[in-house]
């Protein structure tokens, strides 16, 4: 997870040009902050389901505490994909 977040702090040192993109980078941030336990703390080949619960009860309290996180993470990629479609058709 540190290299996520080097990476977020790199793109923002550098490459945004408005708030919007710095705001839309954070709420991004966020939410894979929030969905971290499933995306980083778990092992794919020897995790159990025990260990999947686990992981579900720590997204679902930070959903509880952050109940947009989830809108935020799919219009970010909504919104990403857009661009990198966009840019696919332009070259």
């Amino acid at each position: 997870m540190e290299e996520f977040f080097d990476f977020i702090n790199d793109i923002q040192s550098t490459e945004l040009e408005t708030d919007a993109q710095f705001d839309a980078l954070t709420a991004f941030s966020r939410a894979v902050d929030g969905y971290a336990p499933l995306i980083f703390d778990l092992e794919s080949d020897t995790a159990a389901l025990s260990d999947v619960l686990n992981a579900c009860q720590a997204v679902w309290k930070n959903l509880q505490y952050d109940r947009n996180m989830a809108t935020v993470l799919v219009s970010f990629v909504h919104v990403s994909l857009q661009k990198f479609q966009f840019c696919f058709v332009q070259e």
